[in-house]
């Protein structure tokens, strides 16, 4: 039986991402991390994954857009977005989501620098690179850049943590992680694919709270078996 839930997750400017890193969890390891911690204030080994997981998100997106040609394997530093997968299933197996961390000062602290990507310096060009739709970034990014901001700045800004992803963002991460489905109220859903046979994750977005959820699809086999 299917059975499809929505996940709301942090409204605190992240939510894209955040909504990302959920359903892409799921999918992987076949485990709900939630809605998610504030940064810096993880208490379990689920928030921490799921912040983890979205600041890998975060940065591979932001470099894809600056015309690097990253993806789920991409290494930074010890790990790639799609080991820190196999380590969150590996972890919640056995000690469950919510295990809480050593009362040892640090331990959270050093848990979650350890998994966190090693970001390279960010240079992005002015955004003329093709994608694979064949559209420059430029033109993919249009639609999230205030009217004065340069690509480059706008890519810097998507790279920070708190700065709101849109559709430019979901095509980009579609080519990171699978593709994406975007629902809406009273609207056909918008999937942003390079590969039609793959399962997508899935998101919906409320136009009136300007906020992304996860949508959860609990009979999907994780991917990682």
């Amino acid at each position: 039986m299917v059975k499809v839930r929505v996940q709301r997750v942090l409204a605190d400017g992240n939510c894209l991402f955040r909504s990302l890193a959920t359903a892409s969890i799921l999918a992987y390891t076949g485990f709900n991390c939630g809605a998610g911690a504030k940064i810096g204030k993880e208490k379990t080994v689920g928030d921490a994954f799921h912040n983890v997981c979205m600041a890998w998100i975060r940065a591979l997106v932001a470099h894809r857009l600056a015309g690097n040609d990253v993806n789920v394997h991409t290494k930074w530093g010890k790990y790639s977005l799609y080991r820190i997968f196999k380590l969150a299933r590996k972890f919640f197996t056995r000690y469950g989501i919510q295990r809480e961390f050593a009362a040892k000062r640090g331990a959270r602290r050093k848990f979650v620098a350890k998994i966190s990507p090693c970001v390279p310096p960010l240079n992005p060009g002015d955004g003329s690179h093709l994608m694979p739709c064949g559209v420059s970034a430029l033109d993919i990014s249009s639609s999230g850049r205030s009217v004065k901001e340069s690509f480059k700045t706008y890519v810097r800004r998507i790279a920070r943590s708190y700065s709101w992803g849109g559709e430019a963002e979901c095509y980009v991460a579609s080519l990171i992680l699978r593709p994406v489905e975007v629902f809406q109220k009273n609207m056909q859903p918008c999937k942003y694919s390079s590969c039609a046979t793959e399962r997508p994750v899935k998101v919906l977005f409320d136009e009136d709270d300007r906020h992304y959820d996860a949508i959860l699809v609990s009979s999907d086999t994780p991917l990682l078996g």
